[in-house]
């Protein structure tokens, strides 16, 4: 099951495209305190897009190898987010 929590306090459990989405609508429309989402899943796998597209990646709970990458636009973001909630983790480890 995938998980998703934003800054301004939503949460969806078995997030979905649609959930996605709306996430990105209000980070969009978010200030720099609650403009941040990410989604995690039982592995410990973990997207975090902030508002000024840094994206945060974790892979198997191991932060201390975190993963830190300044995004061209929002469509790439979306992008790899599908990639997670499609549970394709070993391609978005490669990218």
């Amino acid at each position: 099951m995938i998980y998703l929590e934003s800054a301004n306090a939503s949460s969806f459990d078995n997030c979905t495209i649609e959930n996605l989405d709306i996430a990105f609508q209000e980070l969009e429309q978010s200030d720099e305190e609650h403009g941040a989402f990410w989604i995690f899943d039982e592995n410990e796998n973990i997207l975090e897009i902030h508002r000024d597209l840094v994206l945060f990646a974790i892979f198997s709970g191991n932060s201390e190898n975190q993963i830190r990458k300044q995004l061209n636009d929002i469509n790439e973001a979306k992008s790899l987010f599908i990639e997670f909630i499609n549970c394709n983790i070993e391609r978005l480890k490669s990218q």
